[in-house]
């Protein structure tokens, strides 16, 4: 029942730009123009042709900075720091126009610094830093209203080996 057509144009890239030795610059990028064009359905009433289709950001983007360097400190030979951040612009919950809804779009930011010697890794981060609460998906299911958002800020230390195969 929720058959319709539309149509979706737009272009996506990435890329990674060394710096300099020690400085390394990530990004990538979304941007999706959706349509409805028509509508069939006949028991559920769907969006009004012309509108964006659910769940589809019109514009999307992703940066990371990363610094990474030889150190000599004995218990530690790299260390680096890195910051990432990305947007989402608003979306719709939905197809259906009952329980359509306008999705906010969102920025978070993420922060690590680690150190590593040989097989071993100890990284403190703090994902989320400004603890927004994106709204990922809303949805009507058995007639209770759900909103699912990204996990709150979080901080911690993680410790890594990486073990080498026989």
């Amino acid at each position: 029942e929720n058959s319709a057509d539309s149509e979706i144009f737009g272009v996506e890239g990435d890329f990674v730009w060394r710096a300099t030795q020690n400085f390394t610059l990530y990004g990538a990028f979304s941007y999706n123009d959706t349509e409805l064009k028509s509508v069939s359905a006949e028991v559920i009433e769907l969006a009004p042709v012309g509108s964006s289709l659910p769940l589809v950001p019109k514009f999307q983007t992703y940066l990371r900075g990363r610094y990474e360097t030889m150190v000599d400190w004995g218990f530690a030979d790299t260390a680096y720091a890195q910051v990432s951040g990305s947007y989402a612009s608003h979306s719709f919950s939905s197809l259906v126009a009952e329980v359509r809804e306008r999705q906010s779009g969102y920025s978070i930011i993420n922060a690590s610094a680690g150190i590593r010697k040989n097989d071993w890794s100890v990284e403190l981060f703090v994902d989320n830093m400004f603890d927004k609460r994106a709204e990922l998906f809303i949805n009507e299911q058995d007639d209770i209203r759900r909103i699912t958002t990204n996990r709150p800020m979080t901080a911690g230390v993680k410790f890594s080996y990486k073990f080498v195969g026989y």
